[in-house]
């Protein structure tokens, strides 16, 4: 309401407390992860709960291509491998009066509209780091120079030192040479980590080296930039990233193409219910029928997850 009256015992008079025109809403944190996610374009209304998709295995190279004159071309096998999105139902509603739009100074719909908005932009970036987060490579910093790596899902280890230099050229080097992960743009892989995790390596002498010839001005604006093939972007999400375990120096993802899939029958949209109670109660949801689903799962093994993973993630036991 635009005034409230309050009656002032010891002088005997109301005093009106005028309520200011501005709305100050609490902060909520970043989303980066969405822009990184591939939506299937083929999917949408009318088609069903599932999509399945085809991953293809490459034909290993041969030792020799080459041919004898009277010998027939030698033949080899490939593979097909299906996995699935499945969509399902997302939405969350916030009831109110018609008592309370009349009565209120400020646009009560507007207010809680703004506020659905955020909402589901913070849901949506959950749901894609947390398909980020399944891969089956963990990557956990045990030292300033030296690291775990499973490939069963599992993280081994607790870590014990803040990402820097030498972590970032592991990293890269596993992405690159061992596990041959297509960049994701360019000749760049992504990383989306917590802002703690990366104060190491800001601080790090080697990067501020490397970096006060190639970028010289990437520390003044606080940006990370590109290091080693691989794009940096701060999130503070904390649900998405969450501290794991008793390490204190946050986690991340680090991906490349094919990381992330989506599909949507219905994209997340805002609903208004119909009034009921002869139009004293109201509701604005927003809901969504959609799936994520990692694209590429990798295997157990390293040599089974050569080509066939997209995402490292790292972390802590």
């Amino acid at each position: 309401m635009a005034y409230s009256w309050d009656f002032d015992v010891p002088t005997g008079t109301f005093k009106n407390n005028l309520l200011s025109a501005d709305v100050y809403e609490t902060a909520l944190e970043n989303s980066v992860a969405m822009r990184f996610v591939e939506v299937q374009s083929e999917f949408g209304k009318n088609k069903g709960d599932t999509l399945t998709f085809t991953r293809f295995t490459h034909i290993a190279e041969p030792a020799s291509a080459e041919l004898s004159e009277l010998s027939p071309i030698p033949e080899v096998s490939f593979s097909l491998a299906t996995s699935t999105f499945v969509v399902k139902e997302y939405g969350v509603a916030v009831p109110y009066t018609g008592k309370l739009e009349t009565l209120a100074k400020y646009n009560i719909e507007n207010l809680i509209q703004r506020t659905l908005m955020e909402q589901k932009r913070l849901v949506l970036d959950t749901l894609a780091l947390t398909n980020y987060d399944d891969s089956n490579v963990k990557y956990v910093p045990t030292g300033p120079a030296t690291s775990s790596i499973t490939f069963n899902g599992t993280a081994s280890g607790t870590a014990q030192a803040g990402l820097n230099y030498f972590h970032v050229e592991d990293i890269s080097s596993l992405m690159f040479d061992r596990l041959n992960i297509p960049y994701f743009e360019g000749e760049n892989y992504i990383y989306i980590s917590r802002g703690k995790s990366l104060t190491a390596l800001r601080r790090d002498s080697q990067f501020v080296s490397w970096n006060q010839y190639t970028n010289p001005g990437i520390k003044v604006k606080g940006e990370i930039g590109t290091v080693e093939r691989i794009r940096f972007i701060e999130t503070n999400h904390a649900t998405g990233l969450p501290y794991v375990g008793s390490n204190s120096f946050g986690s991340g993802v680090v991906f490349g193409q094919d990381g992330v899939g989506m599909i949507e029958a219905e994209a997340p949209h805002l609903r208004a219910a119909l009034p009921s109670g002869h139009g004293r109660f109201k509701s604005i949801a927003w809901y969504g029928l959609f799936g994520f689903n990692t694209i590429f799962t990798g295997a157990t093994t390293e040599p089974t997850s050569k080509g066939t993973t997209r995402v490292i993630h790292v972390t802590s036991a």
